[in-house]
């Protein structure tokens, strides 16, 4: 699962460093969307580090009620973002036009 969320991070990353124009203009959405999508790297940092956590315990306790607690847990986080990402690109200017 760390390998997911890690994954996941690169792409949001690499979503984020392509945003704005040519030219450098970030609009509206762009810099809500650079916000939050670095918000959702802090938080994937630590959810990596847990779930890096609960493998190295495994040996030693069950940790599989753990692990899917916090992958719902996460799902649900991430589900949230998406539906905020969703309302900011209903409001805000995205820059198209004539």
């Amino acid at each position: 699962m760390a390998c997911v969320v890690l994954l996941l991070s690169a792409l949001v990353y690499a979503e984020v460093s392509s945003m704005g124009f040519p030219d450098g203009h970030l609009t509206e959405l762009d810099r809500a969307e650079r916000v939050l999508a670095y918000g959702l790297l802090g938080v994937n940092f630590f959810v990596s580090l847990w779930f890096v956590f609960l493998f190295r315990r495994a040996p030693h306790e069950p940790v599989g009620r753990r692990v899917w607690v916090s992958t719902a847990l996460y799902a649900v986080f991430v589900a949230v973002m998406l539906a905020v990402d969703l309302g900011l690109s209903r409001h805000l200017d995205a820059g198209g036009g004539g």
